[in-house]
C-alpha cells in the first residue's frame, strides 16, 4: 500500500515527513525562531484550531528521553530539549459526531535556544449517521458503484444501522476500489445482514471536510502501438509512439454544504517519439481511440472515513488523414508539464506549466496531403470505482502539403491538454477542454529558385531581370552569396530584380541567395536556398570616332575643328585636357550646350586664347575626343594649338 508522504519544512529545512489528510496551508502553520546559543532549552507551541470552543482536542507530544504531554488546548511548552518531537493528533467527538484532524501527525526539530509553532486544524466532521464497518466483515459486494448496489456484512457496525445512514468501506476482498453508499434498506439473512444502498456523496458522508493527497507512479515506458489502422478502401495508418513518462498525481478538496474549492493538477515529464505513417492513398478519421490502460494500485486515505482512489492512465489516439499517396512523418518530443483545473469562488481555472522541445524527421512529400495525428496519456483517478477528475495531455504532430503553395509544406507539433472536475462522490461536475493549447511549426519547405536563365545584356543598355522563387514562405530577401554582378548592375533585396546599366562587357557568374520568412523549431531565422547564375554582358554600339582634327586662327584665338563619324546615332558630347605641358583643364560638354564651341553636323569647333599677335602669343597641346551617351570616348587624338 502506497500512502502519500510529504516532507514537512519549518524555517526552510525539511525536519521531517508525516502522512498529511489535507492541505498543509490549512493544517499546519510552523516558525522556528533564531538559535539563542549552542546549549539551553528549547519550546514549542501547539495551537489547536477549528474546535468548539467546548471541546478538547486530543493531541499528544513525544519527545526524546520519553518525553509525553497530553495538549487538550492551544499551550507553549517551555523548557524542552533539543530534539525532534511528535504532534500527534486524534479524533475528537462533538454533537455533530467527531472531527478528525487534518494532519495526524508531524514531526519537528526544536534546536538549542529556539522556538517552533504547530498549528493543528480540524476540518473533518464524521456524524453518527455514517458508519465504517470493520473490514472483516465485509463479505460480499454486487451491482455497480455507479448505481444501486447490495453489501453484504457479517455483522453491523458499531452503534447499528438505520435507513439513511451512510456507509464508507476502505479496500477489502469484496471491495477492491472501496465503496460509499446510503443504506435504502437492510435484513438480517441467518449468517449475516444484506444491506441495499444508492451512491452516497462524501458531502453526505461528512457535512464538512478536506483531502489533499499526491503521489507519483513508476515510470511507464511500454510502447503505445496504434498499428494496421484501416484508413479508407485499400490503407492503413499506423501512428506508433514510445513514450517515457513518470506520471505524478495531484488531488484537492474541500466541502461544507456544497464544495467550496477543488484541485485537480497531473504532471510529469513525457518523452514521445512519435511516428505516423500512411500507406497507399488514404481517406479516413479517428476520435479518441484508446490504445491502452494502466490501473495503479487503490489509495486509501483516513480522514474520519476511508477515502479510496484508483488512479488510471489510458492513452488514445486521434487521426485525420487525406494523402494522395504513402507518407511517413514523425518526431520526438519532451515535455515537462503540469496541468490541471482548479475550482475556487465559483470558478474554475486552468493551471498549467510546461517546457517543451522539439526534434523532427524532416518530410519530403511531393504529392497533395493532410495528415494530423495526436496521442497522449490521459490521467485519472476513481473515487470509490466512480467516475472522477482527469486531466489529458496529446502531444500532436502535423503535416500539410499543398503543392505550388506558400510554403509546400508545413511541419506542426504541438501540446494539448484539457481537464475536468467530474466528481459525482461530491456532486460536482466542471472541466475546461482547453488547459493548454500549443503549436509550434517544426519545419516548412525550403524555397526554390525558379531555373530561369538570366537574359544577356549590353554595355549602355539598360537591363532588368527578375529572380523569383517558389515553395517558401514569403516574402523572401536577396543577396549575392558569392561573386560579383557585373558592373553597373544591382540586385533588389525585396523584389529579387537584377537592373541597372552595365557599363562593362564581359561573362559574370555569380551565386544568389534566397531566405524566407520562416519562423520553425529548426529554422528560426527563416530556411535559404542557393543557385548559380552568370549573365553576359555584349561591347554594346560602335563609339565615335575622330575622322580628322586642324586647327585655324581667328584674332587671338586657336579653334580645333575636330569631324567625327557617329555609328552608334548616340554621339552625345566632347571633351578636351591639356597634355605635353600644357594647363588646360579638363572639360566635357554636351553638343546641347557646347559653352563657346561651335557645334555642326559631326563636328565640334572650339577656341583657345592663344594671344595670337601680340608679344605673349604662344602655342600649347590638347587632347580632345567625342563621348557617347553611355560615357564611352572615342579614340582620343592630341591637337597642337598654334597661331597662323
Amino acid at each position: 500500500m502506497r500512502w502519500p508522504k510529504v516532507a514537512i519544512m519549518v524555517g526552510g529545512v525539511v525536519l521531517g515527513a508525516g502522512f498529511l489528510y489535507g492541505p498543509v496551508s490549512s493544517a499546519l502553520a510552523s516558525r522556528q525562531g533564531p538559535v539563542a546559543g549552542s546549549d539551553g532549552p528549547a519550546s514549542l507551541s501547539v495551537t489547536i484550531t477549528s474546535l468548539p470552543p467546548w471541546a478538547f482536542a486530543d493531541v499528544t507530544v513525544t519527545g526524546p528521553e520519553f518525553y509525553f504531554r497530553y495538549v487538550p488546548r492551544s499551550v507553549t511548552l517551555w523548557g524542552v530539549r533539543p530534539g525532534t518531537y511528535v504532534v500527534h493528533a486524534g479524533p475528537v467527538r462533538v454533537r455533530s459526531g467527531e472531527q478528525y484532524p487534518v494532519t495526524p501527525e508531524v514531526s519537528v526539530l526544536l534546536q538549542a535556544g529556539g522556538h517552533s509553532v504547530v498549528q493543528v486544524s480540524y476540518a473533518d466532521t464524521v456524524p453518527s449517521t455514517t458508519k465504517v464497518p470493520a473490514a472483516s466483515t465485509v463479505t460480499g459486494l454486487s451491482g455497480s458503484p455507479a448505481g444501486p448496489a447490495t453489501l453484504t456484512l457479517s455483522s453491523l457496525p458499531g452503534g447499528g444501522l438505520a435507513v439513511g445512514d451512510v456507509l464508507a468501506i476502505g479496500v477489502t476482498t469484496a471491495t477492491p476500489d472501496g465503496f460509499l453508499g446510503k443504506v435504502t434498506a437492510f435484513s438480517h439473512t441467518g449468517t449475516g445482514y444484506s444491506v441495499s444502498t444508492v451512491p452516497a456523496t462524501l458531502e453526505e458522508a461528512m457535512p464538512d471536510g478536506v483531502i489533499d493527497p499526491s503521489w507519483t507512479e513508476p515510470s511507464q515506458d511500454e510502447p503505445v502501438d496504434g498499428s494496421g489502422l484501416s484508413c479508407g478502401a485499400g490503407a492503413s495508418l499506423s501512428v506508433t509512439d514510445q513514450p517515457s513518462l513518470i506520471p505524478g498525481f495531484d488531488f484537492a478538496a474541500q466541502w461544507g454544504t456544497s464544495v467550496s474549492s477543488m484541485t485537480f493538477e497531473a504532471s510529469g515529464t513525457l518523452t514521445q517519439q512519435l511516428q505516423a505513417a500512411v500507406d497507399g492513398a488514404a481517406s479516413c478519421q479517428i476520435d479518441d481511440q484508446r490504445l491502452s490502460e494502466t490501473t495503479f494500485l487503490p489509495i486509501t486515505i483516513d480522514i474520519g472515513i476511508p477515502v479510496t482512489f484508483v488512479p488510471f492512465l489510458e492513452w488514445d489516439l486521434s487521426a485525420d488523414v487525406s494523402t494522395q499517396a504513402s507518407l511517413t512523418e514523425g518526431a520526438t518530443l519532451t515535455d515537462t508539464v503540469t496541468a490541471g483545473v482548479e475550482y475556487a469562488n465559483g470558478q474554475l481555472t486552468p493551471v498549467s506549466n510546461f517546457t517543451h522541445e522539439f526534434t523532427p524527421q524532416v518530410p519530403a512529400p511531393d504529392l497533395q496531403a493532410d495528415l494530423s495525428a495526436s496521442i497522449g496519456p490521459k490521467f485519472g483517478l476513481l473515487l470509490y470505482g466512480v467516475a472522477g477528475p482527469e486531466v489529458n495531455l496529446d502531444g500532436s504532430l502535423a503535416l500539410d502539403v499543398a503543392p505550388g503553395g506558400s510554403p509546400a509544406w508545413t511541419l506542426t507539433g504541438g501540446l494539448d491538454a484539457g481537464g475536468g472536475l467530474t466528481v459525482p462522490t461530491l456532486d460536482f461536475d466542471e472541466s475546461d477542454p482547453s488547459i493548454i493549447s500549443y503549436s509550434a511549426d517544426l519545419d516548412t519547405a525550403p524555397p526554390v529558385i525558379t531555373a530561369t536563365p538570366l537574359g544577356a545584356g549590353t554595355v549602355g543598355t539598360s537591363y532588368n531581370q527578375t529572380l523569383t522563387a517558389s515553395d517558401g514562405t514569403p516574402p523572401y530577401t536577396w543577396s549575392v552569396s558569392s561573386g560579383a554582378l557585373p558592373p553597373g548592375l544591382s540586385l533588389d533585396s525585396t523584389t529579387g530584380a537584377i537592373s541597372g546599366t552595365p557599363s562593362q562587357s564581359g561573362s559574370f557568374s555569380f551565386t544568389t541567395q534566397v531566405t524566407d520568412s520562416s519562423d520553425s523549431i529548426l529554422n528560426p531565422s527563416g530556411q535559404t536556398t542557393t543557385a548559380s547564375e552568370s549573365i553576359t554582358v555584349g561591347g554594346g554600339p560602335p563609339v565615335p570616332e575622330i575622322t580628322s582634327a586642324t586647327t585655324y586662327t581667328q584674332g587671338q584665338l586657336v579653334y580645333f575643328d575636330i569631324h567625327y563619324t557617329d555609328p552608334g546615332n548616340d554621339a552625345e558630347g566632347f571633351g578636351f585636357v591639356g597634355v605635353n605641358g600644357s594647363g588646360w583643364a579638363e572639360e566635357n560638354h554636351p553638343f546641347t550646350s557646347p559653352s563657346y564651341g561651335i557645334v555642326g553636323p559631326d563636328s565640334i569647333a572650339y577656341p583657345f586664347n592663344e594671344e595670337c599677335g601680340t608679344a605673349q602669343q604662344y602655342d600649347s597641346y590638347v587632347q580632345a575626343w567625342i563621348y557617347d551617351t553611355a560615357g564611352e570616348r572615342s579614340t582620343p587624338v592630341v591637337i597642337h594649338l598654334v597661331c597662323s
